[in-house]
């Protein structure tokens, strides 16, 4: 019995009765009165129809659980009425602390359940160590957020923690300012596969812990020329930056003619490029990308279409792959315990419990 007060789920990511009458009533369990414990014991046994999450709810469970105890003779007729008069004001609660990290504490949370399981997670009790350079962090959010201000049209010096954003390009003189923007940015160490800084969905001064799967586009190329070189093309191959059925160009586009195949990846000239991915079959191409980790793009609707439209690539998904290329040909993370991909980034390099029992 004592064991299951103290592990039990009170909901609201409330584990045992301490913890639940501290966060439901702000008092130990030990001082409850009557209605109080009728109010945690109705807690205890549905979680959801706890009294913040759902408090009338809780209240006539609450009632409920005071009947059953008159019925069993565990208190008297006056007792009851007495505790029925009872009038729960939730608690205020604390202000969430401010996270520079959303959206890499989201891929925490997601590895850490994969690994343990929700409910083991959420019980707490355990010492996670993680990848996270914070500075780093600081960085490239600030450095987001400027860049971000920049597409909008505005203008922003650099504050003296945000030396990274002195790096960032100067816009092409073409580029129209958009009211609409969201940018995401990550960091991954190559030769380790570890997630150092990770930004989500952001817009002008606000950041989600989200992370949107977008169209990759251009960014395929590198992935298209390699499996081009797998088939007998060599960087010196002899392409033709010429109109074609695709239609790759703006009605003004001017082509090039005669290119080879290095110019045209250095430059995204996708006419040439996609002379190869027909000659090869983009089904074959994207096929053989799945070896790097981009695992969802043989099974695009249209995948002769993926350097102009369709397909979807998560953030970390795209890097980890590109990451192939740093290493020379070396895939570094971690094998994923469930899912489609069978090399994840690594976000967690520990977990252990309070006892110094590893988790992993």
């Amino acid at each position: 019995l004592e064991w299951y007060l103290n592990s039990a789920s009170f909901g609201h990511l409330a584990y045992g009765a301490e913890s639940a009458a501290q966060l439901y009533l702000g008092k130990t369990a030990s001082k409850l009165n009557l209605p109080e414990a009728a109010l945690l014991a109705a807690a205890l046994e549905a979680p959801a129809l706890n009294p913040l999450d759902a408090p009338q709810a809780a209240l006539e469970h609450q009632q409920w659980v005071l009947d059953r105890l008159l019925e069993r003779g565990s208190i008297g007729a006056e007792q009851r009425e007495q505790a029925r008069e009872y009038i729960y004001t939730p608690l205020a609660l604390p202000a969430a602390p401010e996270q520079p990290a959303r959206a890499f504490t989201s891929l925490v949370l997601e590895q850490l359940s994969n690994r343990l399981g929700r409910s083991r997670l959420e019980r707490g009790g355990l010492r996670i160590v993680t990848t996270l350079d914070l500075e780093l962090q600081v960085q490239v959010a600030c450095t987001l957020q400027a860049q971000l201000i920049r597409l909008q049209g505005g203008s922003t010096s650099p504050l003296s923690t945000c030396q990274a954003a002195r790096l960032l390009p100067t816009l092409p003189p073409a580029l129209r300012p958009s009211n609409n923007v969201q940018a995401s940015a990550i960091i991954l160490d190559p030769t380790t596969g570890q997630v150092l800084a990770y930004v989500g969905d952001s817009t002008p001064g606000a950041e989600s812990s989200m992370v949107s799967l977008h169209t990759p586009g251009t960014l395929l190329t590198p992935f298209l020329a390699v499996s081009g070189f797998a088939s007998g093309f060599s960087p010196a191959s002899l392409m033709w930056d010429i109109p074609g059925q695709e239609k790759t160009g703006p009605p003004e586009a001017v082509y090039r003619g005669p290119l080879r195949l290095r110019s045209a990846l250095a430059n995204d000239t996708l006419a040439p490029l996609e002379q190869v991915l027909r000659q090869i079959g983009p089904a074959n191409v994207w096929r053989q990308a799945e070896a790097l980790g981009l695992t969802t793009l043989s099974r695009a609707p249209e995948p002769s279409r993926l350097l102009e439209e369709g397909g979807e690539s998560s953030l970390h998904q795209v890097a980890q792959a590109y990451g192939v290329f740093a290493t020379q040909g070396t895939l570094y993370g971690a094998s994923a315990p469930s899912g489609e991909a069978a090399i994840t980034p690594i976000a967690v390099l520990l977990a252990e419990d309070l006892d110094g029992q590893r988790w992993f």
